[in-house]
């Protein structure tokens, strides 16, 4: 195994969130993990929390639960790629942790999270829109994220000129979502966003593909661009003539992360 690096790899406690509604914010920003095989044991992750905040937590202050959140679904993390170090780890933090304090909890979180990564390439992705704000070292790992994050503004406007929310092929999209909590939306996010957080992780998945292809052949790097994108509105949308006007209005922005010339700039 190779040894643990400590990497700060998990969002902090958000102290911009209500004390009251702090289990269903982590809900929301690591709700891209719940679809994954590795979370398939867990039928319902809300009951599931709650049922470890009840059996261990119940002296910790909401800062410490935070981290306790994250223990928790480390656990079942450790479990299915048979981590006991991890696994082992976890236990003993949870049954003692009324004696530690907010700092050791974050410690061995990020301990346990550092070792998944390094060891299995397994590692909790927090929902694009909310990095820039979780206070991780993974903004780091991946720059583009915070490319796409600084211009979700400028392109979500470009997209509700003709994005409809009846549009959007709600069986595409669930296949990436199961938070239990349906407030869920109104609180922190909405179906455009959301939308565009899943445009983010497909075309960011793709990376490898189009740097390949970019750096032999621009001609070749421009075709297959404008295909991969209209592939996901082709995907994702219900509405045929919506594909190839956001396909059209996304393709600058994307390839304005490989040129690195402005938009409308002419260079």
């Amino acid at each position: 195994m190779k040894p643990y690096q400590q990497e700060n790899l998990l969002a902090k406690y958000p102290k911009h969130i209500p004390t009251e509604n702090i289990l269903q914010y982590f809900l929301h920003i690591y709700e891209y993990n719940w679809t994954s095989p590795t979370f398939e044991s867990v039928t319902n992750m809300t009951e599931y929390l709650i049922e470890m905040e009840s059996q261990f937590m119940k002296e910790w202050t909401i800062e410490k639960r935070w981290w306790g959140y994250l223990l928790a679904v480390q656990l079942i993390n450790s479990k299915f790629h048979n981590f006991v170090f991890g696994q082992s780890t976890v236990e003993h933090v949870l049954k003692r942790g009324n004696d530690c304090t907010e700092s050791e909890l974050e410690l061995y979180s990020n301990l346990i999270s550092g070792g998944l990564k390094d060891n299995f390439g397994n590692m909790l992705s927090i929902r694009p829109l909310e990095m820039k704000n979780s206070g991780t070292d993974t903004i780091i790992l991946f720059p583009d994220l915070f490319y796409y994050e600084e211009k979700h503004e400028e392109i979500l406007n470009e997209w509700r000129k003709v994005l409809k929310e009846e549009h959007i092929n709600k069986k595409y999209v669930n296949k990436y979502f199961r938070n239990e909590r349906s407030a869920r939306k109104e609180a922190y996010s909405d179906d455009s966003k959301e939308y565009y957080e899943l445009f983010i992780i497909y075309i960011m998945s793709l990376d490898p593909i189009l740097s390949e292809v970019n750096e032999y052949n621009k001609d070749e790097f421009n075709k297959l661009l404008h295909e991969l994108i209209e592939n996901f509105f082709a995907k994702s949308q219900t509405n045929i003539e919506n594909i190839l006007i956001l396909s059209e209005m996304t393709a600058p922005y994307v390839l304005q992360r490989y040129t690195k010339t402005s938009i409308g700039s002419g260079t």
